[in-house]
C-alpha cells in the first residue's frame, strides 16, 4: 500500500515540477505580412467565418481594421456598410 501512494506522490511531484519548468511550444511571429501570431484567428464579420491573421483580407473601414476571409467579402461587407452611413 505505501509503495503505490508513493508511486502516485511521485507522479504528481513529476507533473507539477513539469508544469513549471516546461513553457510550452514557442510562439513563432510572421514577419511576412505584418507580424502578428502565426496562430491566431480573426472572425470574419460579413459571413462569420474564422480565417488565419497571416491568411486574411485586410481592409481599413473608418478607421478600423478588418480581416475578411475573401475580397468578395470584403466587397460585401463595404457596399452593407455604405448602404448603412
Amino acid at each position: 500500500m505505501r509503495l503505490i501512494l508513493l508511486a502516485i506522490l511521485l507522479y504528481v511531484l513529476y507533473k507539477v515540477v513539469k508544469g513549471f519548468l516546461w513553457k510550452g511550444p514557442a510562439q513563432f511571429q510572421d514577419t511576412s505580412r505584418g507580424g502578428g501570431d502565426v496562430s491566431e484567428m480573426v472572425q470574419d464579420p460579413f459571413c462569420k467565418t474564422f480565417v488565419h491573421v497571416k491568411d486574411a483580407q485586410r481592409r481599413l473601414i473608418g478607421g478600423k481594421e478588418y480581416f475578411f476571409c475573401s475580397t468578395e467579402c470584403a466587397d460585401k461587407f463595404i457596399k452593407k456598410h455604405k448602404e448603412g452611413a
